[in-house]
């Protein structure tokens, strides 16, 4: 999850989740110490799994349209089948 924070003069991003209330007593005092750095492999990992989920959900959404189009013509093609033959 993302997270936002911004002062007068700085913005912080936090990308991970355990760093929310490390990047909220780095604004409050700016001599803090971080105890938990960001582990950039973690962060690298967790990155391209979003890229990777986002990829999978536009190719199902894809994939879904053409099925719904699909269907939606079929559907009208036997309206229009069933009105010529009655």
């Amino acid at each position: 999850m993302k997270h936002a924070f911004f002062t007068n003069s700085i913005g912080v991003w936090v990308y991970l989740d355990s760093q929310l209330e490390e990047a909220k007593k780095l604004i409050n005092d700016p001599d803090y110490e971080v105890r938990c750095p960001v582990d950039m492999e973690q962060f690298k990992e967790q990155l391209q799994q979003v890229k990777m989920d986002g990829e999978i959900k536009r190719h199902f959404n894809g994939m879904l349209n053409k099925v719904i189009a699909s269907a939606l013509i079929l559907l009208l093609a036997l309206i229009a089948y069933n009105m010529i033959t009655t």
